[in-house]
């Protein structure tokens, strides 16, 4: 059928952009994990000092 040959290139278009929202987002994980990581290593830390 002709509509999936046209619709192929769009699709590889496409694809190069969704990497890119997908690499953004991945990076933006990786920072709130590494917020929430020294966030509990800062409550831990307070907690065996005060215990």
């Amino acid at each position: 059928m002709p509509p999936t040959v046209e619709s192929q290139p769009t699709n590889v278009r496409l694809y190069p952009l969704f990497i890119v929202v997908v690499e953004l987002k991945l990076r933006e994980d990786l920072r709130a994990g590494e917020s929430l990581a020294e966030q509990s290593r800062k409550i831990q830390m307070s907690l065996a000092g005060t215990g």
